[in-house]
């Protein structure tokens, strides 16, 4: 989510802006872009705790809760496209998707009991703060390349494909110093599966 965000005008630039797609149709591309990307965190929690409610054989609640956040979603799109035009129509689903979320995860925690919120604020701190400090260091990598004064599009695109691994490369360094439990998670996995590959 921090990495489109702050790098969402470079890659709309190098994957689109060509002949008719002008520097300000990418700028207002990006635009939308960010208003989505500030919903990811929901989209991607959303589906979890929804496949724990079917696994629970209980679909009827994550329906009422999707109707509920589409409704949301509507009401924002009225308030929003006003003031934000096509960027609040991307927030108003962000929102509602926000929305989606956490009643679903207010629900599941309702009806299971303790879901070892602590654990999960600190890995949201960790992850928080690892994606500050690469957000931080992509915007510093563009600006150390000269993004602004680039003009071929195959050399941005060498630009940032080089700043978006620099960047990737960070969060995980840091996410190690962390000793983040997703990361220690992924390589263990990695781990167990490189025998069975291997057969």
């Amino acid at each position: 989510m921090a990495g489109l965000i702050v790098l969402s005008e470079p890659i709309i630039q190098v994957l689109l802006q060509r002949g008719e797609f002008t520097a300000e149709a990418a700028s207002e591309t990006a635009y939308a872009l960010i208003c989505y990307s500030t919903g990811l965190w929901a989209f991607v929690g959303t589906r979890i705790v929804a496949s724990t409610f079917y696994s629970l054989q209980d679909m009827k609640t994550p329906v009422k809760i999707a109707a509920l956040s589409i409704l949301t979603n509507i009401v924002f799109s009225l308030l929003l496209m006003g003031p934000l035009r096509h960027g609040g129509l991307a927030l108003a689903n962000a929102l509602g998707s926000a929305v989606n979320f956490s009643l679903l995860f207010y629900f599941l925690r309702k009806r299971l009991g303790k879901l070892d919120g602590r654990n999960i604020v600190r890995s949201f701190i960790r992850a928080g703060a690892a994606s500050a400090a690469m957000a931080a260091a992509a915007l510093l990598g563009l600006r150390a390349f000269g993004w602004s004064e680039i003009a071929s599009r195959v050399d941005r695109a060498g630009v940032l494909i080089a700043v978006i691994a620099a960047s990737a490369a960070l969060f995980l360094a840091l996410a190690a110093v962390m000793k983040s439990e997703e990361l220690g998670y992924l390589i263990s996995m990695r781990k167990r599966k490189g025998p069975d590959t291997a057969k």
